[in-house]
C-alpha cells in the first residue's frame, strides 16, 4: 500500500514540476527590434474611454512601445480570436532582457513590471480592465 501512495506522489510531483519548466521559443522568436518599432507607440496612457483594447502581435521581432492607460490599476492580457499557435513575450521599458514566450494558458506575473512594454508573439493579445469607465 506504501508503495502506491510513493509511486503516486512522483507522478504527481513530476507533472507538476514538468509543467512549470520554461516553453521551447517558437522558431520565430528574435530579441530585436522590428524596422519601424521607433517611430509610433501604441500609447493609452491619457485613454479614460474604454475598458479593453487589442494588438497586433509581429513574429520574430519586438514591435513599438504599448503603454496602458494610468487609470487602470488592474489589468489583464489573453488571446483574442484564433488562439491556434498563440505566443506572447513582453519587453518592459527600462529591461535589458524580454520575459518570455508565453502561451494562450500561461499566466504572467507583471508585479513590479512597467506598464510600457513591446510585444512580439503570433495572434493578437487583448488588454483589459476591470474597472468600470465613464461612457
Amino acid at each position: 500500500m506504501t508503495k502506491w501512495w510513493i509511486l503516486a506522489a512522483a507522478l504527481i510531483f513530476a507533472f507538476v514540476g514538468f509543467s512549470f519548466l520554461p516553453k521551447p521559443a517558437p522558431h520565430t522568436y528574435a530579441t530585436k527590434i522590428c524596422d519601424g518599432a521607433f517611430e509610433k507607440n501604441y500609447d493609452f496612457r491619457t485613454d479614460t474611454e474604454h475598458n479593453h483594447f487589442d494588438i497586433p502581435l509581429r513574429e520574430g521581432c519586438f514591435d513599438a512601445f504599448v503603454m496602458l492607460p494610468r487609470s487602470w490599476h488592474d489589468w489583464n492580457v489573453q488571446p483574442t480570436g484564433d488562439q491556434n499557435g498563440f505566443w506572447i513575450a513582453y519587453w518592459h521599458d527600462g529591461s535589458a532582457a524580454p520575459r518570455g514566450p508565453f502561451g494562450p494558458n500561461d499566466r504572467y506575473n507583471f508585479a513590479n513590471m512597467t506598464t510600457v512594454f513591446r510585444l512580439q508573439g503570433h495572434g493578437t493579445a487583448r488588454f483589459s480592465t476591470n474597472k468600470a469607465v465613464d461612457k
